[in-house]
């Protein structure tokens, strides 16, 4: 087994739990103390073949308080969830792989499909803004439209039976397609 000891950085929301087990590192710049580190945590990997022991909050930290206990709590109930499912008990490493990798690729397109969505939603109203424009602009041809740019009622019903008209063939196109909710 060949362990390579490196010095890097991270940050706190990097880390996931802390171990009981403490390493002294003196300088760890030194090539030597790096080697010393590597056979310490090698020593330390061999008394703890099942994984090393994990600090816990309440017991060894001290951690106190209501609120605390109760998101603990919930935490720990939603990681034995996460431990019973089906999906890490029953299958292999490779079909799990595979089945997150098919979920990551279907929320993506349900992503696309939003936007695409809304993309469709927004021709459909400059389309309809057109036809508004065009339908304003044939009813000032036919005098429905006074000297200050108001409609008379006669050519108000007509625009309103078209627009609503349009409105409906609007609504009526199946879920998810042009922003209809028919």
């Amino acid at each position: 087994m060949v362990v390579t000891m490196r010095v890097f950085t991270i940050g706190l929301d990097d880390i996931i739990d802390m171990s009981a087990v403490r390493l002294f590192i003196n300088d760890f710049h030194r090539t030597v103390a790096r080697a010393n580190v590597a056979k310490s945590a090698i020593e330390v990997k061999r008394r703890f073949p099942e994984g090393v022991p994990i600090l816990e909050s309440v017991k060894d930290l001290g951690v106190k308080g209501d609120d605390f206990t109760k998101l603990f709590g919930q935490s720990q109930a939603l990681k034995k969830r996460l431990a019973s499912h089906d999906l890490c008990t029953h299958t292999d490493a490779e079909l799990r792989e595979t089945i997150v990798r098919n979920f990551g690729k279907k929320v993506d397109l349900l992503e696309w499909v939003k936007v695409i969505c809304n993309e469709a939603r927004t021709c459909q109203e400059m389309v309809m803004r057109d036809e508004l424009k065009k339908m304003k602009r044939v009813l000032r041809h036919q005098g429905h439209v006074d000297a200050n740019g108001l409609i008379q009622m006669k050519g108000v019903i007509g625009l309103f039976a078209r627009f609503v008209a349009a409105l409906v063939a609007g609504r009526s196109t199946p879920r998810g397609f042009g922003g209809g909710r028919g």
